[in-house]
């Protein structure tokens, strides 16, 4: 039977350096300045009760998705009083209207929160409609505390009829289209079907987040390039107006919003670009983070250095696996760089940057040509990649 060497052997956790969105979204590497801005930036925020409203853009691959949940992560790990709503994969269709969108906030929210909210709503007008039998009497004083009509009948038709109605306030709730008679049984006038009125329910919650919990909403919506599906401009305006609707909200909502984009703002969505209702309000470039690939050499070093940095196995000496290994190869090993040599990190961004190579370096290649290299190390029992391995990968 073989016996390939181990990760740890190279003084790593792991074999491979490809990181998961979410398992690893404590690692972010390669982008400090984007790091700090976005950390800053959300608690400026936070503690102000200002708006934190920033749109992240980059080729597939230039880690988008990885940002959101490493602000996520970020969140928790602070113990920052927010209320993080993660839209990962909007629901966006040729056939879909900002309800859908909407609905994919409210999920991302979930019910359950949402429920715990009316019923501290509900309770916090006790003793002001304990002795008023008058059902509008009483749903008018929810409206003073809660600013809209309709919500406010939500509410108390959730709280003095649950279980029963509890089907006909999901519907409600979840940008469905009601009939007559369901909204009758609510005693609404509207649905959030209808774009304005779902805009206007998002933004009321959030308020009421804010005001019954004390905490900022920061919405994340993922992947906003499926707007592009659409190919309507009378379906991309309602979607324009609906987030338009969002991003000029300017006390305790953060809205952030990633999509890809091969050639930075140029070919972003038309309602992202910075001319545009939403662009406009959200303002670039200030608020624009664009996560640009690796096109310099230096760039690249950084990136790998720090991601080896973050997989490192502390209970291994580095020192003295370079030491080691140094007299077995003419190229250069350092403890920065280790299980690579310098030459073999270089011919990874030349071998990338030549002619002929379409796409510049992001960091998911990065990872995938580094995790091939170090494997293909392991199967030969080098301990170490050089520039043969690395051209052979980058080759193939």
């Amino acid at each position: 039977m073989v016996m390939y060497v181990k990760a740890s052997d190279y003084g790593l956790k792991r074999p491979s350096f490809q990181l998961d969105p979410e398992l690893d979204a404590d690692i972010f590497v390669g982008r400090e300045d984007v790091k700090k801005r976005l950390e800053d930036r959300l608690k400026r925020a936070i503690v102000t009760g200002t708006s934190l409203h920033t749109v992240i853009y980059g080729d597939y691959g230039a880690g988008k998705t990885h940002t959101l949940n490493y602000i996520y992560k970020f969140l928790k790990r602070q113990k920052l009083n927010v209320l993080p709503i993660f839209v990962r994969q909007p629901r966006i269709t040729k056939k879909s209207n900002p309800s859908h969108l909407y609905a994919s906030i409210v999920n991302a929210i979930s019910m359950t929160e949402i429920f715990d909210l009316f019923v501290k709503i509900f309770d916090s007008v006790q003793d002001r409609i304990k002795d008023t039998a008058d059902l509008y009497q009483r749903v008018e004083v929810l409206r003073s505390v809660i600013g809209n009509r309709d919500l406010a009948f939500i509410v108390y038709k959730y709280a003095t009829t649950r279980p029963i109605e509890d089907y006909s306030v999901v519907k409600w709730l979840s940008g469905e289209k009601l009939t007559s008679r369901e909204k009758a049984t609510l005693n609404v006038i509207s649905d959030n079907s209808d774009p304005f009125v779902a805009a206007q329910t998002l933004l009321t919650l959030f308020k009421l987040f804010n005001k019954f919990e004390n905490k900022y909403v920061l919405l994340m919506l993922d992947e906003m390039e499926a707007i592009n599906v659409l190919g309507d401009r009378r379906k991309e305006a309602e979607f324009e107006e609906f987030l338009r609707i969002l991003v000029s909200e300017t006390k305790n909502l953060g809205v952030l919003i990633a999509f890809t984009s091969k050639l930075g703002i140029e070919d972003a969505p038309e309602m992202f670009k910075s001319t545009s209702p939403v662009g406009s309000r959200i303002g670039y470039p200030q608020n624009y983070i664009w996560l640009k690939e690796f096109n310099e050499l230096e760039l690249t070093k950084n990136f790998v250095k720090e991601l080896l940095r973050a997989l490192r196995d502390d209970k291994v000496d580095i020192a003295k696996l370079v030491k080691k290994h140094q007299a077995q190869t003419d190229e250069k090993l350092t403890e920065e760089f280790y299980p690579f040599t310098e030459e073999a990190i270089e011919v990874m961004f030349e071998m990338s940057t030549q002619s002929g190579m379409i796409k510049p370096l992001l960091p998911r290649d990065i990872e995938k040509t580094l995790t091939d290299a170090l494997g293909d190390a392991m199967i030969q029992n080098k301990p170490f990649v050089d520039s043969e391995i690395m051209a052979r990968i980058m080759s193939t």
